[in-house]
């Protein structure tokens, strides 16, 4: 689409939600070629990290975001001091740390990238010294990948939940890898290089820490030598390894604990596989016919789960919102006249 240079983000005129422009250095995730709509109103931004729940403009490329009010990314872009309710203004994010994931030949296939607010997502080279902020068709490795091929196979291999652990104990001598993406993110893909090796696992203090190491080591057992769920003790709630080590505590510590952890065994309940049908799921013959009460006749059934699909720009969101209306005003549903005038 045509876009008048004087509406181009540029080193003079950057872009108000990422502070990009098409100038700014190659392979550091910073580049932005969008525009500012003609009323000044809308900037349009071309980096995907900062889109939030906007939909992407197939046309130009870029996510629409409104520069004065509450903008559908979740982060209102020109907030006062404090708004009506004294809610400090909220803080544009910036990266500050990325984490390469490289394949078995040392290649970068894809990297993490931690934010400030905290937030983390994930992008992959475009080829051309950029990024693009999914991992569609990507091999998915475990980090520090090569490090961990090219160590003794009878080291125990160290797997916390973050890669900023994986740098530290990598620092103190140890072999460490972890998945993306931190707990519950555990793939099948990334077991692969661990068969065959001694693993411990190293528990973050939560419940989804707990639930992680759990996963974790089902999924390994069996396929690795040995698998040990490690808990450290005296960890904080929501503290990691680094934590406990940052407390005083040394690697000699961390391995004297490893030692004298028990071998990770599956509970009786989980070792058991399923009866054929048993908590799987509803044969279609138990299935009782019950009548269906409607939010929109014919369309959207009421307590039921409805999913509104359709490619971008064709007006999801404007019809969703249209029916929130309605419901939260009290007004009928559209009728088969205006659907069709809507057509």
């Amino acid at each position: 689409m045509s876009v008048a240079p004087e509406r181009r983000f540029s080193p003079t005129r950057p872009c108000p939600i990422c502070g990009g422009h098409d100038q700014r250095p190659r392979d550091k995730g910073e580049r932005c070629y969008g525009f500012s709509s003609e009323d000044g109103l809308w900037a349009h931004c071309t980096r995907e990290e900062y889109a939030g729940l906007l939909e992407q403009n197939p046309e130009s490329a870029t996510y629409a975001h409104k520069l004065k009010g509450d903008c559908r990314c979740g982060v209102q872009h020109n907030p006062s001091p404090a708004d009506a309710n004294d809610h400090a203004p909220q803080r544009k994010r910036k990266i500050v740390e990325t984490y390469d994931y490289r394949s078995a030949e040392g290649n970068v296939v894809y990297q993490g990238v931690r934010y400030d607010p905290k937030d983390f997502r994930l992008r992959r080279p475009d080829g051309r010294g950029d990024y693009i902020w999914n991992l569609d068709g990507v091999e998915r490795v475990p980090y520090r990948l090569p490090k961990l091929l090219a160590a003794n196979r009878d080291e125990t291999v160290y797997l916390p939940e973050g890669e900023k652990d994986v740098d530290l104990l990598m620092r103190l001598g140890l072999v460490v890898a972890t998945n993306p993406e931190g707990a519950g993110k555990w793939r099948d893909e990334y077991t692969e290089a661990l068969k065959g090796r001694h693993v411990a696992i190293l528990q973050d203090n939560d419940e989804a820490g707990r639930k992680h190491a759990g996963k974790v080591a089902g999924t390994l057992y069996g396929e690795a030598a040995s698998v040990k769920v490690v808990v450290l003790p005296g960890l904080p709630e929501k503290g990691d390894v680094s934590d406990w080590l940052n407390a005083g505590n040394s690697v000699d510590d961390l391995l004297k604990i490893v030692d004298e952890t028990p071998q990770w065994e599956p509970s009786s309940s989980s070792a058991e596989p399923p009866d054929q049908f048993d908590e799987v799921g509803t044969l279609l013959s138990d299935v009782v016919e019950e009548s269906v009460e409607w939010l929109w006749e014919g369309r959207i059934p009421l307590g039921k789960l409805t999913v509104i699909d359709g490619d971008p720009g064709t007006g999801k969101s404007a019809l969703t919102a249209n029916l929130a209306a309605r419901v939260s005003t009290g007004r009928q549903m559209p009728t088969s006249k205006e659907v069709k005038s809507d057509d």
